[in-house]
């Protein structure tokens, strides 16, 4: 069974990947990493190169959830983003 995924966020400033593993203990889908940041509207195959990237870097059971979540919320604040709510309060 494949246990990865990944999600994707439009924004005017950028757009953001960001790798989806499942949680070894609970079985849910978190938020693992790796964070991709690309322009706002990158081309075809830049969006594509970097949702193979994001597929790759994904381990398909994450040990501790929690603490992986939250380290790409830190890499989201450092580029700008303010929490998950604000991410897909401001996605188009």
């Amino acid at each position: 069974m494949n246990n990865k995924s990944c999600e994707l966020w439009f924004h005017e400033s950028a757009c953001h990947v960001v790798g989806q593993g499942r949680q070894a203990r609970y079985g849910a889908t978190i938020n693992c990493g790796p964070l991709l940041t690309l322009p706002p509207d990158p081309s075809p195959s830049a969006l594509g190169r970097a949702v193979r990237q994001a597929l790759d870097g994904v381990r398909g059971e994450v040990a501790d959830g929690e603490a992986e979540c939250q380290d790409v919320l830190a890499d989201l604040c450092a580029a700008g983003v303010r929490g998950w709510s604000g991410l897909r309060a401001a996605s188009r």
